[in-house]
């Protein structure tokens, strides 16, 4: 047994230093090593196993992403000694255990010699938001002949019936829209333009997860977005607004304008009607320009009675395709992010958001909170949560600290080893929603977490950055809010 060994972590790997760079600054100056490998083969990090170790040959293409840490190295009897105490204190009414402590497979990969578990099942555990994605796209996949059949015969009610049945008991009503893009079935959410945008950031999650590579949609040959794709959706509106006439107003959002449609009768017109002339004006330009696009620029609508200054339909179009275009190219950004227009800092802002000086989120429902939301917890929360790293570190200082962050959370699926990430684990934690700056000195990252341990268990995947950098999470959920030091364990600190 060694402890606090000297070592390096990589790429979400762990190694002992070689004998010529024995040091991080001198292992720096290198591009290829021969080293060590610690792999996480029947032990856990920051404990290792001396039967998996082995050598191999390291290419070191970016230094940043290089960091210290100390671990323990243990015989596989001693450590698994010590896991088997760990597996008979916390183990038993886990639904995934047997019984019997002696039987140790599937425990290495899944409890750490402190005893430290996001895998454990209990019989109060209901599903996260992650799993019910998951569900739903099993259950449209297996009625896709069906669905394309709907398709073909352009019945979306009965599309529409089939797919929010499995969206009812966990989520709001949803419209969907079936066409053809490339001589694939593709399917498209279909949001209301008052939608709010956490609402937007669940449909992108859900487009997200039915849309993944290997996933049950693609490998039926369909094709998700969470918006009225241009050259798929169709304008099925009574209203086809080319002779209409409208205007685009500035608004309290940078890059976003109010869009102001001429009605002689405006005044005059009931809220119902009001509402269903405004989604249906949305549809139109989300069928001749794209959803993301509209959604990009258009803040909000509004009926006028004045027609002075107005221009047509497509006038309207043409200033909003240039307007994104301008800002976002030939991306498709959905949802788009807006600015945080920081204000002085309130008495009630979160930990840590005081020294926020400007930011962009996808989602301000979320990013925008503070104490007083507290008090009365968006109805949302229980769907799923809110989560946020402050990293005290200059965001673009030497260190590349939120770039070197955004590399390791971005290619988490693809870099984290087997066994500790299974191949076919499909099961996404989380979401990033929005980074802020903190004067220079420190910077946030936000996430929307739809499966709490997932989310958990991926952050300590990331232990040797986020202690070296200092981070602290911030998590939001049903329950309140907890404040932790992050690492190998995650320690709560009194932010009261």
């Amino acid at each position: 047994m060694e402890k606090q060994v000297a070592a390096f972590f990589y790429n979400y790997q762990y190694y002992l230093f070689p004998e010529e760079a024995p040091t991080l600054a001198e292992l720096k100056r290198h591009t290829h090593v021969r080293v060590m490998r610690l792999a996480e083969q029947n032990c856990m990090a920051p404990d290792f196993v001396y039967e998996s170790i082995f050598e191999e040959e390291l290419t070191i293409d970016d230094a940043a992403h290089l960091f210290e840490v100390r671990v323990n190295l243990y015989s596989s009897e001693e450590y698994d000694a010590l896991l088997r105490q760990q597996v008979e204190r916390v183990c038993p009414g886990c639904e995934r255990f047997g019984g019997d402590s002696r039987d140790l497979a599937g425990h290495h990969r899944e409890i750490s010699l402190s005893g430290l578990c996001y895998e454990r099942e209990g019989a109060e555990d209901g599903w996260t938001f992650a799993q019910c994605a998951q569900y739903f796209w099993m259950c449209v996949a297996a009625k896709t002949e069906q669905l394309g059949r709907y398709i073909d015969a352009g019945d979306q009610k009965n599309l529409n019936r089939i797919l929010n049945r499995g969206l009812a008991n966990f989520c709001f009503p949803m419209r969907f829209y079936g066409g053809v893009e490339e001589g694939q079935y593709t399917l498209l959410f279909c949001p209301d333009v008052d939608h709010a945008p956490i609402a937007l950031e669940v449909i992108a999650f859900l487009a997200y997860v039915g849309g993944a590579e290997n996933g049950p949609m693609a490998e039926a040959g369909w094709r998700v977005y969470p918006f009225r794709k241009k050259g798929v959706y169709r304008d099925e509106g009574k209203r086809k607004f080319e002779g209409s006439l409208l205007l685009l107003v500035p608004s309290e959002i940078p890059m976003r304008a109010e869009l102001l449609l001429y009605h002689p009768k405006a005044d005059s017109l009931k809220e119902p009607t009001r509402k269903k002339i405004l989604n249906e004006l949305h549809a139109a330009l989300s069928a001749r320009i794209g959803e993301e696009k509209v959604f990009a620029t258009v803040f909000q609508y509004g009926f006028t009675t004045d027609s002075a200054d107005m221009v047509p339909l497509d006038e309207v179009m043409s200033q909003l395709e240039s307007r994104y275009f301008e800002e976002y190219g030939e991306e498709s950004v959905f949802p788009a992010p807006v600015g945080y227009g920081k204000e002085a800092a309130g008495d009630e802002e979160l930990p840590f958001r005081e020294q926020i000086t400007d930011g962009v989120t996808s989602c301000p429902d979320f990013s925008f909170m503070d104490r007083t939301a507290l008090k009365d917890p968006p109805p949302i929360l229980p769907l799923v949560a809110f989560a946020y790293l402050y990293v005290p570190r200059p965001m673009y200082g030497v260190e590349r600290a939120f770039e070197t962050l955004t590399y390791y959370t971005a290619n988490a699926k693809s870099l984290i080893p087997s066994p500790i990430l299974l191949a076919d684990d499909d099961e996404y934690g989380a979401a990033g929603i929005g980074m802020a700056d903190c004067g220079g000195e420190a910077f946030i990252v936000d996430y929307v977490v739809t499966s709490e341990k997932k989310f958990f268990r991926n952050l300590r995947c990331l232990a040797p950055l986020l202690m070296h950098y200092g981070a602290k999470l911030v998590f939001l959920g049903a329950e309140g809010m907890m404040v932790y030091d992050c690492g190998f364990e995650f320690t709560p600190i009194d932010m009261k």
